[in-house]
């Protein structure tokens, strides 16, 4: 899992666990920006539409997680990490109208979380030392509930599931009760990203002591595990959708058929890429940002037909100007996505009309 991006602004700001100093300080000066905004393509505020939405039982979509998982959400209200990161972060809700905004909780939070009348994330106030916390969704003292080093976060169904990073030399996967109790490492390999699909976790373990990089498949308690195929260096995203799994790898997007193992190249995604995905299963579109250039940015929004492989592409319409490429991020909230541009929140439509500013 990646830790290399860095979100900054008035009210979702974030930076990466895990990083030497001297690292997190170039990510800092890179990510000051300036914004120069156009006209929304259909302006004002509005309800989300939430026709369809995640599992009661999953805390977050596991591709909002791969993008950080700042934003999450339930039948009634929106739960995202606020606050700049020099003040004092904070964890908001607010109903699909963007309206009766309460603070929950402080603290620097990501990989949210919401099952029932809990929420649960990872809290960064220690980049070396990230604890697994939880907190009522209708507010009061957070708990810890596990001090590993926790660098990915996922509520399903009575279990978290997470990877601990840097722990005896390398990231291994886990799952406890949600309260903490009940520690099992599900996998002695490597864990460098997980999915959970249909109570199968699907594990791209990174290249070490057990072989070259690879893709697992096991059962919830770690059982059954069965090696579907090899990829290369490194896993940027990973999703699974209608018995494959879809992952990106440098530029590349890649479908690997679960059942044999062979995998497909069926998009090049461009050479300036912000390394933040997504996808809507309901459709079957994939969503992928580039930018034109270094220095005089327009992003631009592509909408792949998983199915037909056709591409629509859309300018956003908003300029950054900045020596960072980290700060474009989107994250889907029933039908709607949550796009982050130079720290800006916005909501659009999922064919990416609508742009619009959301009040948190």
């Amino acid at each position: 899992m990646r830790f290399d991006k860095l979100f900054k602004n008035n009210r979702l700001g974030m930076a990466a666990p895990g990083m030497a100093a001297p690292v997190l300080a170039a990510l800092v000066l890179a990510a000051l920006f300036s914004v120069s905004c156009g006209n929304a393509d259909e302006g004002g505020n509005g309800p989300l539409s939430m026709e369809n939405t995640k599992p009661a039982y999953m805390g977050n979509t596991i591709e909002n997680l791969e993008n950080y998982g700042p934003v999450t959400y339930d039948d009634n209200y929106v739960y995202y990490r606020g606050g700049d990161e020099w003040g004092t972060p904070s964890i908001y809700k607010s109903d699909h109208n963007g309206e009766n905004t309460a603070v929950l909780a402080n603290g620097v939070a990501i990989y949210l979380n919401v099952v029932g009348e809990w929420l649960y994330y990872v809290d960064i106030s220690d980049w070396y030392n990230c604890d697994i916390c939880k907190t009522s969704i209708h507010g009061g003292e957070s708990q810890i509930i596990s001090d590993k080093n926790a660098g990915f976060l996922l509520a399903y169904k009575d279990r978290l599931y997470f990877i601990s990073y840097g722990e005896a030399g390398g990231n291994y996967l886990y799952s406890m009760n949600d309260d903490g109790s009940d520690v099992v490492c599900l996998s002695d390999d490597i864990a460098e990203i997980m999915y959970i699909e249909d109570d199968i976790i699907y594990m791209a373990s990174s290249p070490g002591k057990n072989g070259p990089g690879s893709f697992f498949k096991m059962g919830l308690d770690g059982s059954g595990k069965a090696k579907i195929c090899e990829y290369g260096y490194s896993v940027q995203w990973l999703s699974v959708h209608e018995g494959a799994l879809y992952y990106v790898q440098g530029y590349t997007l890649t479908r690997v058929d679960i059942q044999s193992g062979k995998q497909d190249d069926i998009a090049d995604l461009g050479e300036i890429v912000p390394g933040t995905y997504n996808i809507d299963k309901n459709s079957g579109t994939f969503y992928y940002f580039t930018m034109e250039n270094f220095f005089g940015w327009k992003s631009k929004m592509h909408l792949l037909d998983l199915n037909t492989g056709a591409v629509r592409t859309k300018t956003m319409p908003y300029l950054i100007r900045s020596v960072s490429f980290y700060d474009v991020s989107n994250f889907i909230v029933g039908d709607n996505i949550f796009w982050v541009e130079s720290g800006i929140f916005f909501v659009m439509d999922l064919d990416g009309g609508n742009i619009r500013p959301w009040v948190g």
